[in-house]
């Protein structure tokens, strides 16, 4: 039987063929694996952690502002050109501190004119200073001549009444008439100047309301931070110099911007399903970018309404900030604490296995992989909360991410006690 050349190549490569797998087959037998089953054999190495119970705190967790306690403007009073200023960007301005210097040369020549005019009034009166409103104007010495000289003219009319009367008479009708016309002239006239007295009294007195006046704008030329009685101890920082030296500033230009920043205001709007849950004196921790540990405050103010626009409300939290470490004006995240649960369930982090949307965990029985479908909720530290509670003591924490359920697993390490920070 012939056989062709083509048959013969074929059947070598053929040979070749089963030769190498041959070959490769034995290779791939090893004396340690001798006798060994296939469950042990592909068995994975895993390590357990605890299932941690502890408190766990249920929270909102939103985005805001921070502010000062207080913030103010403070603006010119006066026109004209600065000839001081006192504090710049940082400084600590205590209340009623000088800030800026307008120059008062205008307003105190203004203020000893009205002094003049006022002087000159009071001089007209034979006074030297305003009197109270108890004052009797009837007591100024033009007055009481005017009053004096009356008296005495009537006095010479009854004189000469008596004398008239007389039979015959002693005094001629036209002298008489003449004495009881000085009389009536004497009174008329006490009576003007009593009023003269008065008219004048209440021009000083509108002119001294105008030095008080000219003297309040020599005043108002020191541009000064507020002063609150309410709140005597309250502080400022200058948060923004908007003028220099030689400016001129007009009545009602912003000068300061000062922000008060020992306390800060954290306001953030929430969400309108939150609105039973956030509750004044609530306690509420704030975290910058600037500043990585948070802070803790508590809700001082919640808004009795929602907006119809966004569905939020506002919520404010007050923080102290002694150490001026946060900024006012900066952007902040607020986590508002509305309950503490006691009996939390916590797993390792490297427990969770996450895909497609999908949380595991994995505990192990009878050396196989048992799969936990879980709801992760809160993480602290090195824990994550499962908010759909597991019933059991340890799960995976290596090599979890290899593991389906019925995996043949290994444990190589004694179960590990998890901690949170």
């Amino acid at each position: 039987m012939r056989v062709s050349a083509h048959e013969s190549s074929f059947t070598r490569r053929l040979a070749g063929a089963l030769l190498l797998a041959a070959f490769a087959s034995s290779c791939d037998r090893s004396p340690n694996t001798k006798g060994t089953g296939p469950q042990e054999r592909d068995a994975v190495e895993v390590s357990l952690g605890d299932v941690v119970r502890r408190p766990v705190e249920r929270t909102i967790e939103v985005t805001g502002t921070l502010y000062g306690e207080e913030e103010t403007t403070v603006s010119a009073k006066l026109s004209g050109r600065l000839v001081e200023v006192s504090k710049d960007i940082g400084d600590r301005v205590d209340q009623g501190a000088l800030l800026a210097q307008i120059d008062p040369r205008d307003y105190q020549l203004a203020l000893e004119q009205q002094r003049a005019t006022a002087a000159a009034s009071l001089a007209k009166l034979g006074l030297a200073a305003l009197p109270d409103q108890s004052f009797d104007p009837e007591t100024l010495p033009t007055v009481e001549k005017a009053r004096a000289e009356a008296s005495n003219a009537e006095a010479k009319f009854e004189r000469a009444r008596k004398l008239f009367e007389q039979t015959p008479p002693l005094l001629s009708e036209q002298d008489f008439a003449d004495i009881r016309t000085a009389w009536d002239v004497a009174r008329n006239q006490a009576n003007v100047e009593l009023l003269s007295a008065r008219a004048t009294l209440a021009e000083a007195s509108a002119q001294m309301a105008a030095v008080a006046v000219a003297e309040q704008r020599v005043m108002d030329a020191l541009v000064k931070s507020p002063l609150i009685d309410a709140r005597p101890n309250l502080e400022y920082r200058v948060g923004e110099r908007l003028v220099s030296i030689g400016d001129y500033v007009s009545e009602g230009r912003a000068l300061f911007r000062l922000v008060s920043t020992d306390v800060l205001k954290f306001r953030a709007m929430v969400p309108e399903r939150y609105a039973g849950d956030v509750k004044l004196g609530q306690v509420a921790r704030v975290t910058t970018d600037g500043e990585p540990e948070s802070v803790e405050g508590r809700v001082t103010r919640v808004s009795p309404s929602i907006d119809s626009a966004s569905r939020t409300f506002v919520v404010e939290v007050q923080i102290d900030n002694a150490d001026q470490s946060i900024k006012p004006g900066g952007f902040g995240r607020c986590a508002i604490v509305m309950r503490t649960d006691p009996d939390g369930q916590f797993v390792p982090r490297t427990a969770l296995m996450s895909f497609a949307g999908i949380n595991r965990v994995y505990s192990v029985k009878d050396d196989k992989a048992v799969e936990h479908r879980v709801t992760p909720g809160v993480i602290v530290g090195d824990l994550v909360e499962i908010a759909s509670p597991i019933n059991v003591t340890t799960v995976v924490t290596r090599n979890a991410a290899g593991l389906a359920a019925g995996t043949p697993v290994k444990v190589t390490s004694a179960a590990a006690t998890a901690s949170g920070g």
